[in-house]
């Protein structure tokens, strides 16, 4: 009820569109002809619905379009350095880790270039609001808590998908050069989107042409299965690239059981398990979200809160008004994209010449007086106060730098990262600046750089001002043993520098996630709130870092399809297009491996197009 509800919103022209895939794909079934499908698949075939196309298009917003939901790994961490030799510090630890703004962070969008009004969303917070609000939470220990983080970190799903050749990683890279900036005086558009690769991929190509007149549409691009559209892609007017955002937009409030201002609903729902009979599982709500889980010795219940909730699909839509005739307008196309629920990185390119990005998705405004660091107390004087206005999106249209690029990065220089640390000094896309420096850059540049950046480490830029081995440039092969050298001292400067004092952060998996660069980087300069040196000189620990002997094996990261020799360097787009647009029309190109079928001829055709980096044309126009 709750999809279909979902459904009933759109407008008649995305209906249409669902309507029409559901019709397809049920026709096509029929064709005995069409699809090689094994018999257990085909006795197990039912007609396809407009409800499973939307529950698949839901699910792949809420993997790519969100973030957030970190503040029960923050509370974990802050209860587990309670047991370690920082805790009378533990707070400053936290700050140290858990930061909300570094002013020198490579963003999307430079001041001078960003059209939004800043707003501090009501996360600015003192000490006292942060002793405040843990003072009001349960007491809980890591037993009690990791369970939790591992639910709302979606750990389980996430293997799920992975075995089953679903989408479960998030990322992706674009790049949109001006036609003052493109050394053939027309826009370039790159758009590199990173889901992971199987075999058969989790995306495929269309290519899409009908209508006549003003109704005509021409569209070609990346398309996702079960759900009806382009969305990544270029018509004759029009290309745009999306990436995946990474900013906060769930929060966790912790809510005592039989608080009489937050009724429970439950709704009984049916779940079908492969294999096995339907079991029925109780979905519990309240006004603030969904009930993630509850203990009952401390008798409370753990709220996750959404601000895109029951409202995903009004995303895909948005982007369906992308692909109408005609829009090439840049106001037409940013109030498109002010209306998108989820968040994204969106960028655009004209066959005018315009170039624009514009940060996409509705935001919570946060109470005063609370760290949103961490799970919130259940009460009105912590509920939300509303979600962002499309003028408070980080924005821009032809920017003076006649480039745009990201790397799932800080979008602009105000943005905080709330509760997850990563938006800080040598983030990757630091990696991406360095190969687009040229005055005009040509499509050559920017395929070089989709190479570059998959061919070394990605927090070089940084991390490698750091390294007691000059001149080494951060490449995977041009001597393995560099490679390795530099991947073993950074894991041992990391270690040295944190662990005596913090442990490892539960995990070896959380201390990485919170053990960014930026912070290696100012506890080296001594800039951090706690003393990690401790007395130390900066460079004995970094020179103690480096491994007294390389030896072993330095594996290159590589693409690996069951059954086909490995792609090197997998820090790529699952697909990736390359757009060039101007008065003589547009052309483009594309690759996606290892293939479009699930076995055949185009099963595997497009690794060695991935192998040597080459791309092959597009079909967008007439």
């Amino acid at each position: 009820p709750e999809i279909l509800a979902q459904f009933s919103r759109l407008t008649p022209k995305a209906k249409l569109a669902y309507q029409n895939y559901v019709a397809g794909v049920n026709a096509a079934f029929q064709q005995k002809d069409h699809v090689a499908l094994n018999p257990q698949t085909r006795s197990a075939w039912r007609p396809w619905t407009v409800t499973d196309s939307c529950a698949i298009t839901i699910k792949l917003l809420q993997t790519f379009g969100r973030g957030g939901a970190g503040e029960l790994r923050n509370l974990a961490l802050y209860e587990y350095l309670g047991s370690q030799k920082v805790k009378d510090r533990r707070l400053d630890v936290l700050d140290d880790f858990i930061w909300q703004n570094e002013a020198e962070a490579l963003t999307t969008v430079s001041n001078q270039d960003d059209h939004s009004k800043p707003t501090d969303f009501g996360v600015k917070f003192t000490r006292a609001d942060t002793e405040k609000n843990l003072s009001q939470l349960p007491k809980l220990n890591l037993l009690d808590l990791v369970p939790l983080v591992r639910l709302a970190t979606k750990e389980e799903s996430t293997r799920v998908a992975q075995a089953h050749s679903a989408p479960y990683k998030s990322g992706s890279y674009c790049v949109v050069v001006s036609k003052q900036r493109s050394e053939t005086g027309e826009p370039l558009l790159l758009s590199g989107p990173q889901m992971g690769f199987q075999a058969p991929s989790i995306v495929h190509e269309s290519s899409l042409h009908f209508g006549k007149g003003k109704d005509r549409v021409d569209v070609a691009g990346m398309s996702l299965p079960g759900v009806p559209g382009v969305l990544v892609g270029a018509t004759p007017k029009l290309a745009w690239g999306i990436t995946t955002g990474a900013a906060d937009s769930e929060d966790f409030f912790v809510l005592k059981q039989g608080d009489s201002r937050y009724p429970v609903a439950i709704t009984p729902m049916t779940m079908k398990i492969a294999g096995q009979a339907d079991r029925i599982v109780n979905r519990k709500t309240c006004k603030l979200g969904t009930i993630l889980a509850e203990n009952a010795k401390a008798k409370v219940s753990f709220v996750r809160a959404r601000s895109y909730e029951a409202n995903e699909l009004k995303s895909v839509e948005c982007m369906y008004e992308l692909a109408a005739a005609g829009n090439d307008d840049p106001k037409k196309l940013h109030k498109i994209l002010s209306e998108v629920t989820m968040n994204f990185n969106a960028f655009f390119a004209t066959a005018k010449g315009d170039i624009g990005w514009r940060f996409t998705g509705k935001f919570p405004i946060r109470a005063a007086g609370f760290d949103p660091r961490f799970p919130l107390p259940a009460g009105p004087e912590t509920e939300w106060r509303g979600l962002t206005k499309p003028e408070n999106q980080p924005n821009t249209t032809n920017p003076t730098s006649g480039i745009i690029f990201n790397w799932n990065n800080k979008p602009a220089t105000w943005w905080p990262n709330l509760d997850t640390p990563v938006w800080g000094l040598g983030f990757r896309n630091e990696s991406l600046a360095r190969d687009l420096t040229q005055s005009k850059l040509s499509m050559a540049d920017v395929e070089a750089a989709v190479r570059g950046i998959a061919m070394r480490f990605e927090d070089i830029p940084l991390m490698g001002s750091l390294y007691p081995v000059r001149g080494y440039d951060g490449s995977y092969d041009k001597v393995i043993g560099f490679a390795m050298a530099y991947d073993r001292w950074r894991g041992n400067l990391k270690k040295s520098l944190f662990q005596p004092h913090t442990g490892n952060f539960i995990s070896d998996e959380f201390f990485n996630l919170v053990a960014q660069p930026s912070v290696v980087n100012r506890a080296i300069k001594g800039k951090t709130k706690f003393d990690y040196l401790a007395g130390r000189n900066p460079n004995v620990v970094s020179n103690d870092a480096l491994p007294a002997a390389v030896t072993g094996d330095f594996v290159i990261p590589a693409i690996n399809y069951k059954g086909q020799k490995p792609i090197k360097y997998s820090a790529r787009g699952t697909y990736i297009q390359l757009i060039s647009l101007g008065k003589k029309g547009v052309t483009g190109r594309n690759v996606l491996p290892p293939g479009i079928t699930e076995s055949g001829t185009h099963a595997f055709d497009q690794i060695p197009l991935s192998e040597s980096w080459s791309y092959k044309p597009m079909f967008i126009g007439e």
